[in-house]
């Protein structure tokens, strides 16, 4: 079975169809429900379509059939990343949209004002709500196509006959034809509810089974839960499902570059159900924004990490071949750390620690002429170090390999025991500089100060550089951040049974920071396979990079 990733299909990957805007309409998305003219109430016949206005018929876009579930994803806020752990809190919205075909016969129990002279009433229909009359919010109204008393049903009763003991088994088979008494145009503002029969169960109509696959299964907490009918056509009824929940996710980091990491933050929602009963396609690539504003300052994710230059949370469904595949998707959230707690609480301390060994070779303090008060100080410092070496173990995950701020703990360990090195031979150095160099010259009176003076001042000098780039934020050098086409393609899952020949192509300009990034390294695969593209994450800029696979 090879797994397929196909662009999103939205102006930010493609111009085949346009992006669908938010819509937070309580009852009726007008981005995406039908537009009809002024004059649909004065019909009668049940081909109400042709009352469809031309500019929606021109921007229409070709209904879905019952197995595909348009999904709109937004995330809300990171409660907590938890790097021990390797998992992360998040409170997100999640919303399905499809067309179920068994809601045909479903009538809507309408409610709405109706003023006539100066009498107002309530009017209670059973109805259909099938599109609106386009007009601001104050002259915007709700087409109806009311039930009539007696709907059209034909019921085709087939019948097997068994034969002697003509034992009869039938099977029902309901051919259901809307027609509406009468069309209303009622004002938007007008409308007081829109429900369901109390009969109604949505377990009698085409189901959604999915479920988050990477949840920490624990910790997870359902806030809210709704769906409703959009508007009904002749494919059936427009539902909306949604559903706002917290919860945990287990999701592997990489920390080499750590603490100038960037990472992506991956849930994963995956059907239950086949993929000829059920798929996924995206309205928004974009699912939310959590960039922060001065009035809501680190509100919507942990201090300690940032999205001021990361892409916009991105929605990236992804396609399945194979006739027990499951349709999936994955909501992608690129997040960047502030490195200043660890730079603050770690790095300075040890680098005052690792300059503190300097006064094994300075001449004004009681340690200079005592070798075992020198042995005992800079023992202490070298402990010192080793208790924020393990201290750090214990702030991070087990990983095969040593992060940046690993690597700059060991350079201070190496540093302190040659130091240590040094001073525990210091009486075999003195024995042999005395038989080189004269007692009375420059070298042997101060040879001690001057080289110490050399490799110290150049030590301060480079960590004077260091955290002057460090406070401008610069990214550059030692503190080059990964791309995000670089993280992404990190944490992509390569389709089994091909290899990587593609490279990372951004449309308009690459990552400024990073420079362009480099191409992996091709290996040819050993059979033909068809190009597959997938839409990867946007740039600082907003543009988008796409990864390309053969």
């Amino acid at each position: 079975m090879l797994t397929k990733y196909y662009p999103l299909w939205c102006p930010e990957t493609t111009k085949r169809e346009p992006a669908q805007p938010e819509d937070f309409d309580f009852w009726l998305s007008s981005n995406r429900s039908p537009e009809f003219k002024v004059n649909v109430q004065q019909y009668e016949g049940h081909d109400y379509q042709r009352f469809y206005t031309e500019a929606y018929k021109k921007r229409h876009l070709k209904e879905p059939d019952a197995k595909v579930v348009r999904v709109r994803v937004k995330a809300l806020d990171i409660v907590e990343i938890d790097q021990v752990k390797e998992t992360f809190t998040a409170t997100f919205k999640m919303e399905f949209d499809y067309v179920d075909p068994t809601l045909i016969t479903t009538w809507q129990i309408i409610k709405y004002l109706e003023t006539e002279g100066p009498t107002t009433s309530v009017v209670t229909v059973e109805a259909h709500i099938l599109g609106y009359e386009p007009g601001d919010s104050e002259k915007q109204k709700v087409v109806l196509g009311v039930r009539r008393k007696e709907r059209k049903t034909t019921r085709d009763m087939a019948q097997n006959d068994t034969g002697h003991d003509k034992e009869e088994k039938s099977i029902c088979k309901v051919k259901v034809q809307v027609e509406y008494g009468e069309y209303l145009s009622v004002p938007k503002k007008d409308l007081l509810s829109v429900s369901l029969p109390e009969r109604h169960n949505w377990q009698d109509h085409v189901a959604l089974k999915w479920s988050l696959m990477n949840v920490v299964v624990t910790q997870h907490e359902l806030m809210c839960e709704d769906q409703q009918i959009n508007f009904f056509d002749e494919n059936g009824g427009h539902v909306t499902r949604w559903w706002k929940m917290q919860a945990t996710f287990s999701d592997r980091l990489h920390l080499e570059n750590m603490p100038f990491d960037r990472q992506l933050l991956r849930i994963q929602v995956v059907g239950e159900i086949p993929t000829y009963m059920m798929k996924f396609e995206s309205l928004l690539a974009t699912a939310g924004d959590l960039k922060t504003v001065d009035a809501r300052k680190d509100r919507n994710l942990p201090v300690q990490w940032t999205v001021e230059d990361a892409p916009k949370v991105h929605l990236q469904v992804i396609k399945e071949d194979g006739e027990f595949s499951r349709a999936r998707f994955d909501l992608h959230i690129y997040v960047e750390r502030n490195p200043r707690f660890y730079t603050i609480n770690v790095c300075l301390f040890v680098w005052l620690f690792t300059m503190g060994t300097g006064v094994a070779f300075t001449r004004g303090t009681g340690t200079y002429r005592d070798g075992h008060k020198k042995m005992d100080c800079l023992l202490t410092l070298l402990l010192t170090t080793v208790a924020y070496k393990i201290i750090l173990a214990a702030w991070l995950p087990v990983k095969p390999y040593l992060t940046k701020l690993d690597c700059y703990l060991v350079l201070c360990f190496c540093f302190q025991v040659l130091v240590i090195a040094y001073v525990a031979f210091q009486d075999f150095w003195d024995a042999k500089a005395e038989s080189i160099l004269n007692k009375d010259g420059f070298l042997w009176q101060y040879g001690y100060e001057f080289g110490a003076s050399w490799v110290y001042g150049t030590c301060f000098l480079g960590h004077l550089c260091l955290a002057t780039m460090i406070h401008f934020d610069c990214k550059r050098g030692i503190l080059r951040r990964e791309s995000w086409p670089e993280v992404y393609k990190r944490k992509f899952v390569w389709p089994p049974g091909t290899s990587l020949k593609g490279h990372l192509d951004g449309r308009d300009k690459p990552d400024s920071r990073a420079g362009k990034p480099e191409e992996s390294d091709d290996s040819e695969s050993e059979a033909d396979e068809a190009s597959v593209t997938a839409s990867g994450p946007e740039d600082s800029d907003g543009d988008h990079q796409k990864l390309l696979i053969d």
